[in-house]
């Protein structure tokens, strides 16, 4: 089987399927040859073997590396020279400190927005892309406070994160699965020893099925969605290669410890049967907010209750980067279904969907990145025109999640080159009908966004992508 061997190759390759490709696909150098190199030799072992002479091969080969070409590229050569030379724009910044409160009384729910974050939320099930699964959340239709029941209907993807009473809250309801992301423009920098993550959040959950995580990542390996590496049956593609995540267990109120070094999950936490539990020191109430803080070094993370003197989890760790995105989590994995089961976790008489309530985020050292939002939330057809607040920045890159083999073209359609879908830690095969994450350089100045989809391995459709939105230093 012929190895591709040069960038000239892959561009003739993607211009036959997709049309010219632009200068900017030498960015993609070397990780993306690396990747097509090895996923059009593996033959067998879990690998497909990919024709180099045929174009839809090429793009897939490009844009999906599998589980082995991942751990042959290694951490550094699959973040390529975008990542190492972003890394160090960023580290060059002087620290600050990031405090987010989320201050605003509207007189009804309000969509929360804002320049400092980024929001997203995905559903796997395709009558659920659009519009999800209704939920009564927390809050009146005039933001009552939820002691005496008061609630309001969320069903559209705008209404899943909204404010009310100076703080915001997550709503996501799918009796398949479907998760909410919040993202701060800010990076917590443990570079010179010690840093913390801390927020206040709501501590009454009412499904074992409907839980919260933290996740702080690399720059270079985060995803949009990141999720369990053992997670792929249920959706999604696993976990980013460098990163530490505590998300609360399925059957109880305490908090697995998860932590990823260059591609190898190096750590976890055993079972309820061994995690300490917020049940045994507080009373769990949706209209409290309770202290948690990460304190974070590379070679010790610990999550506590600071007001109780309680740990959460703690371990010694060897993480490879000091700079880390974080990303708090609320997941929805039909919240419905053992109803009937007595679990520990799930605080009211029924299982429902839970309302959490997040407030005072507050990051030290943390060093602030730019967010240039776009006007779209999802796209489902070709050529739609996705167009950005501003012209990208030095450095940017392009943020989104999507189902499909996805090219996308930044000079309005005039040419084009495949989206790059981040390496993952998957325990298992990957799911080509789940959403993959995709991250990637864009040319200064770019001002707007086309798509289009191909068929992914043996899943021919129907695709989407959405959340589309630019990072730089």
């Amino acid at each position: 089987m012929p190895i591709l061997g040069g960038r000239d190759e892959v561009r003739a390759s993607v211009a036959r399927r997709f049309g010219p490709v632009s200068r900017s696909l030498a960015l993609l150098v070397p990780a993306v040859l690396v990747a097509v190199a090895i996923a059009v030799t593996a033959d067998g072992d879990g690998a497909t073997e990919t024709g180099a002479d045929d174009p839809a091969a090429v793009v897939a080969a490009v844009t999906t590396p599998d589980r082995e070409a991942t751990e042959a590229i290694g951490a550094s050569d699959a973040r390529g020279e975008r990542g190492s030379s972003v890394a160090s724009m960023l580290s060059a910044e002087v620290p600050s400190v990031f405090v987010e409160s989320f201050d605003g009384s509207p007189q009804s729910p309000e969509p929360f927005e804002s320049p400092d974050w980024t929001i997203n939320v995905a559903s796997r099930d395709i009558d659920t892309w659009e519009r999800l699964e209704p939920m009564d959340a927390d809050h009146g239709p005039g933001c009552e406070p939820p002691l005496d029941g008061a609630s309001h209907v969320v069903t559209e993807y705008e209404d899943t994160v909204f404010r009310c009473r100076d703080h915001v809250m997550t709503a996501v309801n799918a009796s398949g699965y479907a998760l909410a992301y919040l993202t701060p423009n800010a990076l917590v920098d443990f570079s010179e020893g010690e840093a913390t993550v801390r927020f206040d959040v709501s501590t009454f959950r009412s499904s074992g099925r409907d839980w919260i995580d933290l996740w702080v990542s690399s720059w270079d390996d985060h995803l949009v969605l990141p999720f369990r590496a053992g997670g792929g049956d249920v959706d999604l593609q696993g976990a980013p290669l460098n990163a530490v995540q505590f998300e609360m267990d399925q059957s109880c109120s305490g908090f697995r410890l998860n932590a990823f070094v260059d591609g190898e999950h190096v750590e976890s936490s055993d079972g309820c049967w061994s995690l300490p539990e917020w049940h045994d020191v507080l009373e769990p109430s949706r209209a409290r907010r309770d202290t948690i803080e990460l304190v974070i070094s590379r070679s010790h993370v610990k999550l506590w209750m600071p007001d109780y003197d309680f740990v959460l989890a703690e371990r010694d760790v060897a993480l490879n980067f000091s700079l880390g995105v974080v990303q708090l989590g609320h997941h929805s994995y039909n919240p419905r279904k053992d109803c009937g089961v007595e679990n520990s976790s799930m605080d009211g008489d029924e299982c429902e969907p839970t309302t959490w309530h997040w407030d005072d985020v507050v990051i030290e050292p943390a060093i602030r990145f730019h967010v240039n939002h776009s006007d779209t939330r999802l796209v489902l057809d070709d050529d739609q025109v996705v167009r950005f607040d501003e012209p990208a920045a030095e450095g940017a890159s392009l943020r989104f999640s999507g189902v499909g083999t996805i090219a996308v073209s930044f000079d309005g359609g005039s040419s084009w080159e495949p989206a790059l879908r981040q390496p993952t830690v998957l325990d298992g095969p990957r799911h080509p009908e789940h959403a993959s994450n995709y991250w990637m350089p864009v040319p200064a100045g770019t001002t707007t966004l086309m798509l289009r989809f191909e068929a992914d391995e043996w899943y021919r459709g129907p695709f989407h992508a959405r959340d589309f939105v630019l990072w730089s230093p």
